[in-house]
């Protein structure tokens, strides 16, 4: 199935719930979205410089987005 927002199509589409611990992650065609939240709280022991890590790893191909 293809879903067309006017500004893009949308032809695959996974969200990820704690996946390596990262609180939400959207997969995309050729985008994946990683957005943490740290409302409340704080970073600590580098733990958003390791999400991008493995973000990087794992989808090399992907326009990346990070929000935190």
């Amino acid at each position: 199935m293809r879903i067309s927002l006017g500004l893009c199509e949308i032809e695959t589409l996974f969200i990820l719930r704690e996946w390596n611990h990262i609180d939400l992650l959207v997969v995309l065609t050729d985008v994946v979205i990683c957005i943490e939240n740290k409302v409340l709280t704080k970073d600590h022991s580098k733990q958003l410089e390791r999400y991008k890590e493995v973000i990087q790893h794992s989808y090399p191909n992907k326009k990346k987005v990070f929000v935190y």
